[in-house]
């Protein structure tokens, strides 16, 4: 890293080939074929194509003309956006799953020809693709977009969820619940019916990119809009409303009930708006996190928010807090970090037994604002690290070992399900079949009791 050599100008995009494609050297990249005048950004281009080379450019081969923007995936998944050459502010989706050097590339077949201005692509990791397309549809100031989902092949594609909520990064609020199958969580906007039938040919803002995991946004929060926030255990076949708690963190009725798309439910906020969205992680199975609010739809108005958790992967939640919180979790899910985060405080929230009791734990003799409660990836120590900044603007940079404050280990994991193990067994389900079935088999995952400590 000493020096580096200038290989190639016009580069829009560039990345190492995936390692199946069995060439250490391969590059793929998207640049401009006119090498002239200034690099734009933002845009689409005619004039961008998607190339590889095996010899750091030297020579270069087109794999698809007009390819604007790539992004590998799993499954050997590998989606090009190419600029349509005759309305260049839509864009078609190119599709590969062939390893090697050479690709071939498919057109992505939708339901309907609606003009498509940018992709998101949603997740791959169990084979088929969950899409969400741009087609620039607005409602109260809201972006929106078409979630799709595709057959076993990756290329033929059915509408799963309308009106998915965006943001003009291209940052959409759908979540798969890590670790589990075919559950997955969204937020929509109930478009007025005037929207429904309008579409705009406007250059779009977003690129296809897979949206990136964030903890929280402090972008401006959204419009009125009604967003509305919807779950589904069959992987976008049947979405539903999540129901509200009975009681909230005060053990107080909520007197939320339900009742179709005019009823009281939970919605949540996702990582398009300035509060904690939902989180799971795979090492902390079933376990989901968000901040939200009961009613129609959801509220960005502080003193509506609170922060909610589910252990049974989404069919059941519990307020655990009043106010806006961001959170993570350690010891695959046994110690879950709190903080405020609509001003500033001195400590954190925890809990050892997901979130059934909470205690509270000073860390710093002044108060700061908290921006975020990280761990290691896996998210399996008692090692945390606060971060945020006080009034001065000042950073703040806090380390939490909870090893200290919790000695006693877990025992009876070959006994799990009796009442000396500390351990359980839990199938998730969808409320339905006596919570014995989802989708078309029953899988049994053994994980801690919650009151075992």
């Amino acid at each position: 890293g000493r020096t580096f050599t200038d290989i190639r100008k016009y580069v829009v995009q560039y990345e190492w080939a995936p390692v199946g494609d069995g060439n250490e050297d391969l590059v793929y990249a998207t640049v401009h074929s006119v090498q002239e005048g200034n690099q734009k950004f933002g845009f689409w281009d005619q004039f961008v194509d998607f190339v590889s080379t095996s010899d750091y450019f030297s020579t270069t081969k087109v794999v698809v003309e007009y390819g604007n923007r790539f992004i590998f995936g799993e499954h050997n998944y590998v989606f090009v956006a190419a600029v349509n050459p005759h309305h260049e502010t839509s864009v078609n989706l190119m599709i590969s799953r062939d390893l090697g050097e050479t690709k071939k590339f498919e057109k992505a077949k939708l339901p309907v020809e609606v003009l498509e201005h940018s992709y998101t692509i949603l997740d791959t990791s169990e084979g088929s693709v969950f899409l969400h397309v741009n087609h620039n549809i607005q409602s109260g100031g809201a972006s929106t977009g078409n979630v799709y989902i595709s057959d076993a092949s990756g290329l033929s594609y059915s509408l799963s969820l309308p009106f998915n909520h965006r943001d003009k990064g291209g940052k959409c609020d759908f979540e798969k619940v890590e670790g589990l199958e075919g559950i997955y969580l969204a937020n929509f906007v109930d478009v007025d019916e005037k929207d429904k039938e309008s579409t705009f040919s406007e250059q779009p803002d977003t690129t296809i990119g897979e949206k990136h995991k964030s903890r929280k946004n402090r972008a401006v929060s959204k419009d009125r809009a009604k967003i509305k926030t919807v779950i589904t255990f069959d992987k976008g076949g049947i979405w539903s409303y999540l129901d509200a708690p009975k009681v909230d963190a005060r053990n107080q009725p909520t007197n939320c009930k339900g009742g179709g798309e005019s009823g009281c439910h939970l919605h949540l906020h996702g990582i398009t708006d300035a509060f904690g969205p939902f989180y799971s992680l795979q090492s902390a199975t079933g376990i989901i996190m968000a901040t939200g609010s009961l009613g129609n739809h959801l509220h960005d108005r502080l003193g509506e928010i609170n922060t909610y958790l589910s252990r049974d992967a989404g069919l059941t939640w519990k307020e655990v807090a009043k106010g806006s919180h961001i959170y993570e979790y350690g010891d695959h899910g046994g110690l879950i970090v709190m903080a405020f985060d609509e001003g500033p405080t001195d400590h954190v929230l925890y809990t050892w037994d997901e979130g059934r009791t909470w205690s509270k734990l000073i860390i710093a003799d002044f108060k700061f604002e908290i921006e975020n409660v990280i761990i290691e990836p896996s998210a399996t120590s008692l090692h945390f690290v606060v971060y945020g900044y006080k009034s001065d603007n000042d950073g703040v940079l806090i380390s939490l070992d909870f090893s200290s404050l919790h000695q006693a280990e877990c025992k009876g994991i070959d006994a799990a399900g009796t009442d000396a193990s500390d351990y359980e067994f839990w199938s998730p389900s969808d409320g339905r079949m006596n919570g014995q079935c989802l989708m078309g088999h029953k899988v049994k995952y053994t994980r801690r009791k919650q009151d075992a400590q």
